[in-house]
Formats: structure tokens, C-alpha cells, sequence
């Protein structure tokens, strides 16, 4: 079983959706696991850290702009060299995605008449080609593994609207229809399993058992060569819910871990749980939980998030010992926030982020069990309604804090190891007014 949890970022953008969490969490420490014993906090060290080393190779990032009033992909290194242009065509070229080899960028592009299809070029802009041609909105790109095969969602642009969960190969040819979805309801995210025979997505399910029948989040997965899909959470309780839309594959891609949260229809009676389920549904393990809300788990530690009071996260990990960050702590009213999240690398390292109520958001980077917490840089970083994202680089060097507004969306790509060394050091910066630079996607290094 895979030893972490990839979760996807969860900003609480509001005060009201933070009061809402806040309703089924219990804030008390000494609750937070039922079987643990007491623990005793851990002094938060700022001893050498385990961070990236240098690298030969600096990342290069695929991303969408706005620019120069028209919506195209661009390329730039992570140190803010080599910006360039691979796309030029009047209607919308966006949404880059790298193959798993990092020879090719898939991406969607359409003209005015409403439709969008896939199209593959070389990392320069060379060598474009449709992949699909039809006048339906073809999104949601997801390469295989093996750079093989590209699973995709295809819809119909009239009313009633119709969807199709699609793979074809990496030239564009046997595209087949795995299965009809209904696009009034997210399918996402999609992803495959490590060795390529399967095709995992959450969709919502009403359980009946809940007051007027509310849909809760399940996972599915199907099988790219045909067959029905399989809701592998069957088991789940009823009031259970699949935290952030989020689960993650086992190595051997026998198996889903995720975390499910307790709905709030108890009286406030929160509880998370950590799960892992087999592909057949026929078996839901239980691996952890605790008497609140759960955020992430890495080997053994629970990263739980309280919304009462000073709202800090907190490590738990299996000796007992605990950490504790607030990330409010330099907000000038700690009682209202615009929002908070976190994100683990692949080696488990966390960025988090808190937005307080002057349009301030803060950064802070810690190891994977929270027994090192440092600011990821000394200085708040300014933008108006925002909500925000982070994107690590696939080695862990590099992470993109992606702020977006009404107005604009920009990056702020950090040097990991740099920002440690000196928190006041200035991150690359892809930021203008009545800009958006959006869905940026690393380069596998080749």
C-alpha cells in the first residue's frame, strides 16, 4: 500500500465554509485519536533541514496565459528563463498536460463555434497535430503511464448535453468510450493506475438513508479494456463522505487509499477516517482515523486541521508527540480568514498556506511528520478574493503558489531549497493586472 495520501489542494474560501467544518470538528487535542495515548508536544526544530539539492536541470513549467489578449501556452524555466510562445492561434490553445516522458504536450484548442479538441506538439511548439476532430468540448487530459495512451472526457456542446469517459492512444487513433457519465456532475479527478490497466474518477451517489437523499462522493474505477465500473467504496458508511475529491493508488495499483470524513447530519459528532479499498469493492480496510478532521496521513502521522480557535494544524504522530502550527499566527485578526490549505511533494515535504482577512497569505514549508516547520518565505504575498493552489515540481525542487482573483491569476515559482536557506529571497514571478496564468503542468525531465 502506497504510504501516503495524495491529496488534492482544499482552500476554505469563506468564512462561512469554514463555519461549516468547524461544526463537525472537535477541537480538543487530547480527543483527537480515541486510542491514543496523551501526547506530549514536540518542540518545533530549526536544526539542519532535509531538503533538494542542487540540480543541473532546472524544471520547465507548461502553462495557459491571457497575454496580449489572446489565451495561449507558454514554456518557462523555473528560474524565469527561457519564456516562451508555442502557441499562436486566434482562438483558445490551454490547459497543458506532459506526457509521462516529457517528449510531448497534449492540450485543447478551439474556435469560436464552441468546440474543443486535443492537440499534441513538441516541447518547442513543433510537430502540432489534432489528436481529436469532432465539434464536441473534448477536456480533462490525463496521459497513461507509459506515455501510451490518453484518457480524456468528451461532451456534446447542444442541450441535453451528453458525456463520455474516452481513451484513444497518443496518435489520436482507436479512440474508445469507456462509459456515458452525466455532465451535470464532476467525474474528476481522473487518474490511472500505476501499471496502466485501469482508470479510477469520483462521482456522486444519493444515499438514501440521508436527508433528501444528498449526494455524497464515491470512487469508481474501470477497466480501459471495457467492462462496467466498479464503485469500490460500496462499503462506506452512508454518512461518510470522500475528503477534497481525493484518493491515491497503492504501488502495485491493487488498491485506492483515501480519507472520508463524517458528514455533518450528527450533531457535530466529527470523525475522519484513513481507508484503503480493493478494486472490487468487496474489501474497505480501515487504517486510521481520528475524532476530528484528518487533512493528510504519512506513514503514521495524521495531519489534522481544527477550526476552532486559533484553527492550527497539527501532526499526530504514532509515539504519541505531536507539532502544532498555526498558520494564522500573523494575521492581524486571527478570527477571520479567507482560507487554508496544504500540499505534500513526492517525498512528502508540505507547503501551506493562510489567507487572513487583509488579502495577506502566508507560506510555510514543513518536513513530512512536522517535527520541522519553517516559513517558506518571511513576507506575505498580496491579492484581493483570492483563492490559491500549489503545484510541486514532480522532484520536490520547485513549488508554484497559483493565486487567482476576479481580476487576475498569477504564479510565484519557489526555490525549495533557496527559500529555506533565506525566506526573504525573491520567487519567480508570472503576475500582471487583468492577467490569468493558469493550469501550469511540469515537465517530466526527459
Amino acid at each position: 500500500m502506497n504510504n501516503r495520501i495524495n491529496l488534492v489542494f482544499r482552500a476554505l474560501g469563506t468564512v462561512a465554509a469554514l463555519l461549516v467544518f468547524a461544526f463537525i470538528i472537535n477541537a480538543v487535542i487530547s480527543q483527537m485519536k480515541d486510542n491514543s495515548t496523551a501526547a506530549s508536544e514536540t518542540e518545533i526544530s530549526t536544526s539542519t533541514l532535509a531538503v533538494p539539492t542542487e540540480l543541473s536541470y532546472v524544471p520547465l513549467l507548461a502553462f495557459t496565459s491571457t497575454k496580449d489578449n489572446n489565451t495561449d501556452i507558454y514554456t518557462i524555466r523555473a528560474d524565469g528563463s527561457d519564456l516562451t510562445r508555442l502557441t499562436n492561434y486566434p482562438g483558445f490553445d490551454g490547459n497543458p498536460v506532459w506526457s509521462s516522458d516529457g517528449r510531448l504536450i497534449a492540450y485543447e484548442s478551439g474556435g469560436q463555434g464552441g468546440g474543443i479538441n486535443i492537440f499534441s506538439m513538441n516541447p518547442d511548439g513543433s510537430g502540432k497535430r489534432p489528436l481529436t476532430a469532432n465539434d464536441g468540448i473534448n477536456s480533462a487530459i490525463h496521459w497513461s503511464p507509459d506515455g501510451q495512451k490518453i484518457a480524456y472526457i468528451s461532451s456534446t456542446t447542444g442541450e441535453p448535453r451528453h458525456a463520455q469517459l474516452m481513451v484513444m492512444n497518443a496518435d489520436g487513433s482507436r479512440e474508445t468510450n469507456l462509459i456515458e457519465i452525466e455532465t451535470a456532475t464532476h467525474y474528476w479527478p481522473l487518474s490511472w493506475s500505476p501499471d496502466g490497466q485501469y482508470i479510477a474518477f469520483i462521482a456522486p451517489e444519493p444515499q438514501e438513508s440521508l436527508p433528501e437523499n444528498r449526494e455524497l462522493s464515491r470512487i469508481y474505477v474501470v477497466a480501459v479494456d471495457g467492462g462496467a465500473p466498479t464503485n469500490i467504496t460500496k462499503l462506506l458508511p452512508a454518512n461518510e463522505d470522500i475528503f477534497n475529491w481525493s484518493y491515491s493508488w497503492s504501488s502495485d495499483g491493487q488498491s485506492i487509499t483515501f480519507i472520508a470524513d463524517r458528514y455533518p447530519y450528527e450533531n457535530g459528532n466529527g470523525k475522519s477516517t484513513l481507508y484503503e479499498a480493493s478494486l472490487d469493492g468487496a474489501t474497505l480496510t480501515e487504517i486510521d482515523h481520528v475524532g476530528t478532521h484528518m487533512w493528510d496521513w504519512w506513514n503514521g502521522t495524521s495531519l489534522i486541521l481544527s477550526l476552532a480557535g486559533s484553527q492550527p494544524f497539527t501532526w499526530l504522530r504514532p509515539d504519541g508527540t505531536h507539532s502544532i502550527l498555526n498558520p494564522f499566527e500573523n494575521c492581524a485578526d486571527a478570527n477571520i480568514q479567507h482560507g487554508v490549505g496544504a500540499e505534500r511533494s513526492i517525498t512528502g515535504d508540505l507547503i501551506i498556506g493562510a489567507g487572513c482577512a487583509n488579502d495577506e497569505w502566508w507560506f510555510y514549508w514543513a518536513n513530512p511528520d512536522g517535527t520541522v516547520i519553517k516559513p517558506l518565505l518571511n513576507y506575505p504575498i498580496q491579492t484581493k478574493e483570492g483563492s490559491f493552489e500549489f503545484i510541486w515540481s514532480l522532484d520536490g525542487s520547485y513549488v508554484i503558489l497559483h493565486l487567482f482573483s476576479s481580476d487576475n491569476a498569477g504564479f510565484y515559482i519557489v526555490n525549495i531549497q533557496e527559500a529555506l536557506k533565506d525566506p526573504s529571497d525573491q520567487p519567480t514571478q508570472l503576475i500582471e493586472d487583468n492577467i490569468f496564468y493558469y493550469s501550469p503542468s511540469w515537465q517530466p525531465i526527459p
